[in-house]
């Protein structure tokens, strides 16, 4: 998607009793922020664009419940792109980041 991206993140725990109060070794706004500054950086450097912004400052996040619900997002992230053919933003000859042509 050329406006936005879905992800599914698994937060680990630390210690080793999940079932009494587990702490997250950290939180999904901590991965939201790394992913975003090192996302940024490399896009930046490979376009030469430095200090451009390309994320908006927040996000949505939803918690994973239960199987059902793991499937049904996950279906949706796999179907997302054939659902947004018709946005504005979508380009139809890209290249990858790493330069190699779109197949």
């Amino acid at each position: 998607m050329p406006d936005h991206v879905h992800m599914i993140v698994e937060i680990p725990y630390r210690g080793e009793r999940e079932e009494q109060s587990p702490s997250p070794t950290m939180g999904i706004a901590d991965i939201m922020c790394a992913f975003k500054s090192i996302t940024t950086k490399k896009c930046n450097i490979f376009e030469n664009c430095p200090k451009r912004q390309i994320w908006q400052r927040s996000y949505h996040d939803h918690i994973i419940r239960n199987e059902q619900d793991h499937f049904a997002i996950t279906e949706y992230i796999l179907n997302n792109p054939q659902n947004h053919t018709e946005n504005t933003y979508t380009i139809k000859s890209a290249e990858n980041f790493d330069g190699t042509e779109e197949k």
